[in-house]
């Protein structure tokens, strides 16, 4: 990876509030992934 920290993940309120539901978003913000990883990239 490009850039080694993490950024905050983003969350939905609505979601939180529900029980058993783990969930994130991801933005381009934090850099490129390579190797197996590389086609998770969405930013161009």
């Amino acid at each position: 990876m490009l850039n080694q920290t993490r950024p905050d993940p983003v969350r939905s309120p609505l979601l939180e509030k529900a029980q058993g539901i783990r969930h994130g978003y991801f933005t381009r913000i934090g850099g490129v992934s390579d190797g197996i990883y590389r086609g998770l990239n969405i930013g161009t």
